[in-house]
């Protein structure tokens, strides 16, 4: 391909993906939940955002914690195992 062709081509793809705004009279009602829940997300409470949803939140941020200190705990044992091994006998 030429460079006059690759131009020519890139000049009628970006016509195709411009688009004129459509005007609406009447938004759609999902348009208003969506604002309520981004607005109860947004508020400034002190808590983190992972921790606004609930009870389930905390309950769901609590088993990761567990978790996390729990694999933590299995690599240092897997560390102390392979660094101490006992000597192989002959």
């Amino acid at each position: 391909m030429s460079l006059k062709s690759t131009l020519r081509v890139a000049a009628n793809a970006r016509q195709f993906s411009r688009s004129s705004v459509v005007l609406k009279d009447e938004i759609h009602p999902g348009y208003f939940r969506l604002k309520k829940i981004q607005e109860h997300f947004q508020k400034n409470d002190g808590l983190p955002v992972h921790l606004k949803g609930g009870p389930l939140d905390k309950v769901l941020y609590g088993i990761t914690v567990v978790a996390c200190i729990y694999g933590l705990g299995q690599f240092g044992k897997l560390i102390y195992d392979l660094g101490f091994a006992p000597p192989k006998k002959d």
